[in-house]
């Protein structure tokens, strides 16, 4: 894929998914948004509410010790 290419993964709740990223350069140097909803409204990504909502997932799983 080029860089300025937008590309969309669907996983259903149901299913575990893992996803790999490759990147070739300085990932936190360029902006970067994705894309909630529906409706579908494209927003800057928040690694910091990311890591904060997996880490909230994994609680509610029981999957990580407080």
């Amino acid at each position: 894929m080029t860089a300025d290419e937008i590309h969309e993964v669907h996983a259903p709740p149901s299913t575990a998914s893992v996803a790999l990223h490759v990147y070739g350069g300085p990932l936190f140097d360029f902006p970067r948004h994705s894309w909630t909803g529906p409706p579908l409204a494209e927003e800057p990504i928040d690694d910091a509410a990311y890591l904060d909502r997996y880490l909230d997932d994994l609680r509610a799983d029981e999957s990580l010790d407080e």
